[in-house]
Order: structure tokens, then C-alpha cells, then sequence
């Protein structure tokens, strides 16, 4: 009898042992698909420089680069997204220098101001305007911030 009461308490405490260790894994995807939906549970759509979403980048690249894109996070997406304007941000010497671009293409002067921005400096992509392939305007929540390195 005390073997079936202990060999019942084993059993008892592997089965919550497993229970929660699911449930920790289930939570852990949650967050990961999470952190890539809007709080109406939509995908994000997440601007894109050179293929990068956050992160540094070569200088070197940032002056070649010539267009900002936008994509959706969900990767079975079938809707498209065209940046259709943006501002790009950065400082020198400590003073925020603000340039504003009609479509997807970096202009030439973003592109001269990015070559006079020193390495280590961050870039940064803000009021980005998007439209989808249905013809819906919208601006992104988050802004696209690469540091140059």
C-alpha cells in the first residue's frame, strides 16, 4: 500500500513537472508571436534598411542603400506594403538634423547627410508612411533605428 501511494505521488508531481514545463514553452511562443503583433493582434509591419530591422550597419552601406522598405511580420502575408514618405534623423555635433523624403528612395541629400555622420552615431528612420496593397495609408509605430559602424 505504501508503494501505491508513493508510486502515485511520483506520478502525480512528473505529471505537474510537465504540465508547467509545456506551459512555460507554450508561454515563450506566445511572446515571440506577440512581440510581432499589434495590440489589435495584427502582424507588425516593421520598416527594413539594406534588409536590416534594427541593428548597425556599414557606413559604407547606408550611403548606397537607396530605398526603405516595409513588410509585414507575418511571413504568409499576401498584403504588400510601399513606403510612400519618411524622415531620417540623425545628430551632429549633438544637434538633431531632420530631412523628410516623398516615396521609398533616400535623397540625395540623406545620403550626404548619412556620409557626414560619424561612426557610432545612430540613423534613424521616424514617420514612416506606408501603403498597402488594398490602398490603406498608415504610419508605422516604430521607428527603424541602425547605428553606423
Amino acid at each position: 500500500m505504501k508503494i501505491n501511494i508513493l508510486l502515485f505521488f511520483i506520478l502525480l508531481s512528473s505529471s505537474v513537472f510537465t504540465q508547467n514545463k509545456n506551459s512555460n514553452e507554450l508561454h515563450k511562443v506566445e511572446k515571440s508571436v506577440n512581440e510581432n503583433m499589434t495590440t489589435n493582434n495584427e502582424p507588425k509591419i516593421v520598416a527594413h534598411f539594406g534588409g536590416k530591422s534594427s541593428g548597425t550597419i556599414k557606413k559604407i552601406d547606408a550611403c548606397n542603400i537607396p530605398v526603405l522598405k516595409a513588410k509585414s511580420t507575418n511571413d504568409f502575408s499576401k498584403v504588400k506594403y510601399q513606403v510612400i514618405g519618411f524622415q531620417l534623423l540623425v545628430y551632429k555635433d549633438g544637434k538633431p538634423i531632420k530631412m523628410f523624403a516623398r516615396g521609398e528612395r533616400l535623397t540625395n541629400a540623406q545620403k550626404e547627410l548619412i556620409k557626414k555622420t560619424d561612426k557610432g552615431s545612430n540613423i534613424v528612420f521616424s514617420k514612416i508612411k506606408v501603403r498597402d496593397s488594398n490602398g490603406v495609408l498608415m504610419t508605422l509605430e516604430n521607428d527603424l533605428v541602425l547605428t553606423l559602424n
